[in-house]
This record gives structure tokens, sequence and C-alpha cells, in this order.
């Protein structure tokens, strides 16, 4: 069994840190765009938290099929770049 190395480790913690700071502002975003279009649809959905909580996390397995591969290249690049600066 193969251990990872402390630079591994490193490196694969920043990044996951990176992508899913990515994903939670793509989606937050996502939502109050959506809410803010369909506030009128979602008065009555104001009633059940529950409801609110069920649709968007429905919409978020719906739409993480188009987010998930950016926020990896937007992650990607991000902590290469951080490497790179840290390097000289």
């Amino acid at each position: 069994m193969k251990y990872f190395g402390i630079w591994d480790r490193l490196l694969f913690k920043r990044l996951l840190s990176t992508i899913l700071l990515f994903l939670a502002s793509f989606f937050f975003l996502y939502i109050l765009v959506d809410f803010a279009s369909r506030v009128s649809a979602m008065e009555m959905m104001r009633k059940s938290p529950q409801l609110l909580l069920r649709y968007y996390s429905a919409v978020f397995i719906k739409r993480l099929e188009l987010l998930l591969p950016f926020a990896l290249l937007l992650g990607s690049t991000r902590t290469l770049q951080i490497l790179y600066r840290e390097r000289g």
C-alpha cells in the first residue's frame, strides 16, 4: 500500500478546497439568480423550507455535471498558479 507524501497531501488538500470553494460560490450565485427570477412561484414554498431545500438539492445534482468540470478546471488552474508563485 502506497502512502501519499506530504507534498501530495498538500497538493490534494489545496486542490480540493479550491474546487469546493468554486462549486459553492457558483451554486450560491445560481440560487440567488433562480430565487430572484422565481420569487412569485416560491411564495408557496416559503411555508415549507424542507421543500425548498429538496428543490435546490435536486437542482444541484442536476447542475453538477455542468459545474464540476468547470470547477475542476478553475481549481487546478488556481492551484498551479499558487504553486508557481510559491516556487520562486
